[in-house]
């Protein structure tokens, strides 16, 4: 190993060093004031938003390493300024961790909720987990004032699939968290769980791939090579695949997609799934060959899709976003559509509160996010609807 490439692998260790510390430190500090759940919601949205930025940034820098290793030219300059950004996002999270040790605020993983603790009058006062930590025994018991369920979605959850989502039961899940387990806890404690027969989100198993159509000119098509739907909205695309039984699809893009901002997300997918890629390709004729498909289907579509751009109008779809036609050379990426989030939960009010069967408070248990009837729709909303549970927690404590 050469001087320069020992130098540049010291500089990355040091600020991994740097990072874990940070890391460490947040998440060591011990839990004391449930009143400031608010505020360390909205620090957590920002922690998370740091925290994806400097994985995005990790990924730049060990590729500087690598392209170095390869025998590329890579200046100090590139690295040290990939560097400071790291440091100053993590001067950042750093800033956010003592605002939540000012706050008392601790996180713990490992642990997996399996009921909740009643006192002698049948209030809710702590939740019961199971551990498999070697320094602790299998069942650990917290006891709180408030216990707020924020356990997600059941899309991964086979046997509730089965039970209130029968027909998406055949398709694959793109996520293996989502058990429904704070679900199940409400329903246990008398709440009543609602629409959950509300039809899941359906995506590509390769998402990030599902949203180049927003940036550069895309076209998808089935396994026989034809248009089936608008490729504006790809959730929709994604669940006509699977109710129409076409099983999977595929993304023709162009080296637009390379000139956009979706450039970095292309070259990682692609070359994570390359045996899913086919191109570059000259003609829709060697592009239809590696697909697997008619030549002659596909020219077809092409040539229609052509004809539609050129009218300035998709009536076949209503495609509105890039209605532009493709340029050689051509790729094409294959995916499938998979369920990733569900919107049935427990019924709550306006604050999270969860409600029994008759619309009443159940005392000290609050539910939110895609644990919660309405919740689920992104990170933004779950966000929020975080904050305003927050509020009524603290509302509620400071009331007894």
């Amino acid at each position: 190993m050469d001087m320069k490439m020992q130098a540049f692998l010291d500089k990355v260790k040091d600020m991994a060093d740097k990072t874990g510390k940070v890391s460490r430190h947040a998440a060591g500090v011990a839990g004391k004031k449930a009143n400031d759940l608010a505020l360390a919601t909205r620090i957590n949205l920002q922690i998370f938003d740091l925290n994806t930025e400097c994985e995005a940034l990790y990924k730049e820098i060990g590729k500087l390493v690598y392209d170095l290793h390869r025998g590329a030219e890579v200046t100090n300059e590139e690295m040290d300024e990939k560097m400071a950004q790291v440091d100053a996002k993590q001067e950042k999270l750093a800033a956010l961790r003592d605002k939540l040790a000012a706050k008392g605020v601790q996180f713990s993983t490992g642990y997996r909720a399996t009921g909740f603790i009643l006192d002698e009058a049948g209030k809710v006062c702590g939740v019961r987990f199971s551990t498999s930590k070697k320094d602790q025994s299998g069942v650990v018991d917290v006891h709180a004032r408030a216990v707020v369920v924020a356990t997600g979605g059941f899309a991964s959850n086979q046997s509730l699939v089965r039970e209130y989502l029968s027909a998406w039961e055949r398709i694959g899940c793109y996520t293996a968290a989502s058990m429904g387990e704070g679900h199940k806890l409400c329903q246990a404690l008398g709440a009543q769980l609602s629409d959950m027969s509300v039809t899941p989100s359906v995506i590509s198993d390769l998402p990030q791939a599902a949203a180049w159509g927003m940036f550069a000119p895309t076209l998808v098509v089935d396994a026989q090579g034809n248009r089936f739907a608008n490729e504006d909205y790809m959730r929709d695309l994604c669940a006509a695949c699977f109710t129409q039984e076409r099983g999977y699809f595929w993304t023709i893009f162009d080296s637009g997609i390379s000139e956009s901002g979706q450039a970095r997300s292309a070259a990682q997918v692609t070359a994570k799934h390359a045996s899913r890629l086919v191109g570059p390709c000259d003609t829709v004729e060697q592009l239809a060959s590696g697909m697997g498909v008619s030549g002659d289907v596909l020219g077809k579509t092409v040539d229609r899709f052509s004809s539609m751009v050129e009218a300035g109008k998709d009536s076949d779809f209503g495609r509105k976003q890039f209605l532009e036609n493709l340029k050689p050379p051509y790729y094409a990426l294959k995916q499938f559509p998979v369920r990733f989030r569900t919107r049935g939960g427990a019924v709550v009010d306006g604050g999270g509160r969860l409600l029994d069967a008759n619309g009443k408070a159940i005392a000290g248990v609050y539910c939110c996010g895609a644990a919660a009837q309405g919740g689920g729709e992104s990170l933004t909303t779950n966000g929020a609807f975080g904050v305003l549970t927050g509020k009524a927690v603290t509302e509620d404590l400071g009331a007894a």
